[in-house]
C-alpha cells in the first residue's frame, strides 16, 4: 500500500506515501505512529520527528488526534535537547485541545528545560484545574515549586556567557550542533609525553602503554598479581575463596516448571525465594476489553437525548448508539511480582466500529450513520487516548463527515467526537470496569 522504502530512509515508503481516501490515510497514520514508537525505543529521535511530522501533515481535520501527535513530537524534541521546539509543539497541543492533560505536562517539561519555571508552573496548574488528582502533574508541580523557591532564595548571580536565559519569545529556529568548548570549570586532560624516536618491539610497546597510564595518573586502574593492568572494578578470586564458593558455572534445572509453595508465596521451582515472577494476561485483557466495548448499546428516547444533540434534531423520536465490533487490536499485558511487590503492565489499542441510528416523527426516513474510532495506548495506570474518529457510511452509502447534512454532523460531533459526548463517557466507564478488575488480580 505504501510503496517502496529504499533507497534512503527505511521509512521512506510511509514518508512519501500519498493516500487517496480517508481509510488509506488513517491506516497510514497508524503505521507511521507504530514506526515512530519503534524509533523512540531505539533512540532514533530524528527519524521519530520525521514520522510524527508526516502524521501531523495527514491529520489536519482532527484536533484531538493532532494534539496527541504534537505532544508526542514535543517529547521527542525534548529528548533531543531541542527544548524550544519541544515547547512550540506542546503549545500547539494545548491550543488544539484545551482538555488534553498531557499537553500541559509537555508544556511544563519543555519550559523547565528552558529554565522558565514560572511558565512551567502555569502549565501544570492549568492541567490540574482539569484533573486535580493527577499524580504526574502534582509530582512535577512539586519539583517546579522547589526550583522557584531555590531561585528566590539564591543571591542574584552576575550574568555570564554560560547562563541560559528563560524563554520569553519562542521562535522556532533550526538547530546546529557545535562542538563543546572546554571551560575553566573542567580542566583539559593531561597531554601524554612525546613518543620516543626509537622503535620498540610489540611487547615493549605494551609495557610503554601501561607505564603511560601510571604517568598520566589515570584513575580507576590497578596492577594484578601477574602484572596485568585492569580496572579497580575487576576482582580476582584467590584459591581459598574459590574453594569456599565452589563451582559457579550455570547448571541446567531438572524441574520443568514445577510449581511449589513456600508459605504464602506460590511460584515456579526457579523462584523458590519469591524474588521475581510474571504472568501473561494478554489473552484475558484482549477478551475482557472486547466484551466491555461490544456491550455498549445506548437506546434513548428523544427526552433522554442531551439537549446539545436534540437542539439540532427537533423531530427526533429515538436515538441509539452502539459499538458493533472491534478490529486491529494489539495488546500486551502482564502482572509481575518482584520481592513481594505487584506491578500491572498493559499496552492495548483497538479500532471500534460504531453505529448511530435515528428515528424521526416528521415523516423523515430513519437514518443510520456508521464509522470508527481508535482507543489507543490503554495502560494499567488508567491512561488512554481516543482518536481517529471518522464517518464511513450514511445508510448504505460511503460518505465522510463533511458530506453529512448539518444536523447529522452536529449529532456525530456532539455525541461521538466530543470528549464530553455520551459515547466517550461510556467508553471510559467500560475502561474503568476493566482497570478495576485487572488491578484486583
Amino acid at each position: 500500500m505504501f510503496g517502496g522504502g529504499f533507497p534512503g530512509s527505511f521509512n521512506d515508503d510511509v514518508l512519501n506515501a500519498q493516500p487517496v481516501n480517508d481509510e488509506q490515510r488513517l491506516k497510514l497514520v497508524e503505521e507511521i505512529k507504530t514506526r515512530a514508537k519503534a524509533c523512540i525505543g531505539s533512540r532514533n529521535y530524528p527519524e521519530a520527528v520525521r514520522l510524527y511530522s508526516k502524521a501531523i501533515e495527514l491529520t489536519s481535520d482532527d484536533n484531538a488526534a493532532l494534539a496527541i501527535l504534537f505532544a508526542n513530537r514535543s517529547m521527542v524534541n525534548l529528548n533531543m535537547g531541542k527544548s524550544a521546539d519541544a515547547l512550540l509543539d506542546a503549545d500547539e497541543a494545548v491550543k488544539l485541545d484545551a482538555n488534553y492533560l498531557k499537553g500541559y505536562y509537555r508544556q511544563a517539561m519543555a519550559a523547565s528545560a528552558l529554565n522558565d519555571f514560572n511558565l512551567a508552573k502555569r502549565a501544570l496548574l492549568a492541567g490540574l484545574a482539569l484533573k486535580s488528582d493527577d499524580k504526574e502533574l502534582q509530582a512535577q508541580l512539586t519539583k517546579v515549586e522547589q526550583k522557584l523557591q531555590a531561585a528566590a532564595a539564591a543571591p542574584a548571580a552576575a550574568p555570564s556567557s554560560s547562563s541560559v536565559p528563560a524563554a520569553t519569545n519562542r521562535v522556532k529556529v533550526s538547530h546546529v550542533t557545535t562542538p563543546s568548548v572546554p571551560t575553566s570549570a573542567s580542566p583539559a586532560p593531561p597531554v601524554p609525553p612525546a613518543a620516543k624516536p626509537v622503535a620498540s618491539s610489540p611487547a615493549k610497546a605494551e609495557e610503554d602503554d601501561e607505564d603511560d597510564l601510571e604517568k598520566l595518573n589515570v584513575r580507576g586502574y590497578k596492577k594484578t598479581a601477574d602484572g596485568r593492568t585492569t580496572t579497580f572494578f575487576n576482582h580476582d578470586l584467590d584459591e581459598e575463596t574459590k574453594k569456599l564458593i565452589g563451582s559457579i558455572a550455570p547448571k541446567k534445572l531438572d524441574a520443568q516448571g514445577e510449581v511449589i509453595t513456600t508459605g504464602a508465596t506460590t511460584g515456579s521451582a526457579w523462584n523458590a525465594a519469591g524474588t521475581y515472577e510474571e504472568k501473561i494476561f494478554t489473552p484475558w485483557v484482549t477478551d475482557k476489553l472486547k466484551q466491555e466495548f461490544e456491550s455498549i448499546h445506548l437506546n434513548l428516547t428523544a427526552d433522554s437525548v442531551p439537549p446539545v444533540i436534540r437542539a439540532g434534531l427537533p423531530d427526533l423520536t429515538n436515538f441509539s448508539l452502539d459499538i458493533t465490533g472491534t478490529e486491529n487490536t494489539t495488546c500486551h499485558a502482564q502482572i509481575t511480582m518482584n520481592r513481594g511487590k505487584k506491578k500491572h503492565v498493559c499496552d492495548y489499542s483497538s479500532t471500534l466500529q460504531w453505529q448511530l441510528a435515528l428515528s424521526f416523527s416528521s415523516g423523515r426516513p430513519a437514518t443510520k450513520v456508521q464509522g470508527s474510532l481508535s482507543v489507543a495506548d490503554v495502560t494499567a495506570d488508567r491512561e488512554y487516548e481516543i482518536e481517529n474518529i471518522i464517518v464511513t457510511k450514511l445508510d448504505e452509502n460511503a460518505v465522510q463527515l463533511s458530506a453529512l447534512p448539518g444536523d447529522l454532523q452536529n449529532a456525530v460531533n456532539k455525541a461521538i467526537k466530543s470528549g464530553d459526548g455520551i459515547l466517550q463517557r461510556e467508553i471510559l466507564s467500560k475502561l474503568n470496569n476493566f482497570w478495576d478488575e485487572f488491578r484486583s488480580k
